[in-house]
């Protein structure tokens, strides 16, 4: 049977090859004016074609590592605005929660110190910056205590949730580890929101024992985070499930919740 001829602009196939045999090659450029139609298709329009050639692999635990790093700075900020609200609240000691975590500062602190060869000139610089720290907290106390008294609480409330979502959006969350750290822009976001909060505090030394268990929680815990991840890599899916816990805890109990 013989087989119908398929036919383009009148012509058939055949015919229409055999027409550009003596022609120039075609080539893939428009502002050039070439002997062939305008629908004309050459063999080798598509042979530099590439496909999925920004397709990136991922792995499932490669996801898993870096969800934690997002679920983990959600538990620290967490942290902060528990102690904040059963101080504001629930009449919460504020010398406990600031004691608390300047112990767990210096135990941190130590445990990178022994491992750590050239950690004496750290140390005495890290020394040094705590004390300024500290001081400059408590002379600023009155200060921040006074900061806000002529604005509503429901402002102060929105003001720090807008400073959070910021945050979130623009926080260096270190997932390539290989990378350099740059907290900065975040970091600055947290400090503007502690001292909204700290502002509505009734006393001077709830502001101070509340702005200093902040920058403990905000300022040495991502880096001490980022050294075990170096390091022990299980301490670091510990330390998220110890404060994944922790965090559950106090949310329990101070949303009033029984068994």
């Amino acid at each position: 049977m013989e087989q119908p001829i398929i036919q383009i602009n009148n012509e058939p196939r055949t015919r229409r090859k055999s027409s550009f045999s003596g022609v120039r090659p075609w080539r893939k450029l428009l502002y050039i004016k070439q002997p062939y139609p305008d629908n004309y298709t050459d063999p080798s329009f598509l042979s530099q074609l590439k496909r999925n050639s920004t397709v990136q692999k991922y792995s499932y635990w490669k996801l898993v590592k870096d969800f934690s790093l997002i679920s983990l700075h959600l538990s620290t900020l967490a942290i902060v605005h528990i102690v904040f609200f059963g101080i504001y609240n629930f009449n919460w000691d504020p010398i406990l929660p600031s004691s608390l975590g300047s112990i767990l500062s210096i135990i941190c602190y130590t445990i990178f110190k022994s491992y750590d060869d050239n950690s004496s000139t750290k140390g005495l610089n890290a020394f040094k910056s705590s004390i300024l720290i500290m001081f400059s907290i408590l002379t600023l106390s009155p200060v921040l205590k006074s900061l806000s008294e002529s604005t509503s609480s429901d402002s102060i409330w929105s003001l720090s949730i807008w400073l959070l979502i910021c945050n979130l959006l623009f926080t260096d969350y270190h997932f390539d580890i290989n990378e350099k750290f740059k907290p900065v822009f975040s970091m600055n976001i947290l400090i503007a929101n502690v001292i909204v909060l700290a502002s509505r505090l009734e006393s001077t030394g709830s502001v101070f024992c509340f702005i200093l268990f902040a920058f403990e929680v905000y300022g040495m815990f991502p880096f001490f985070d980022i050294w075990v991840r170096k390091n022990f890599s299980l301490i670091h899916w510990c330390l998220l499930l110890i404060i994944g816990i922790l965090v559950d805890f106090f949310i329990w109990k101070m949303s009033g919740a029984k068994m």
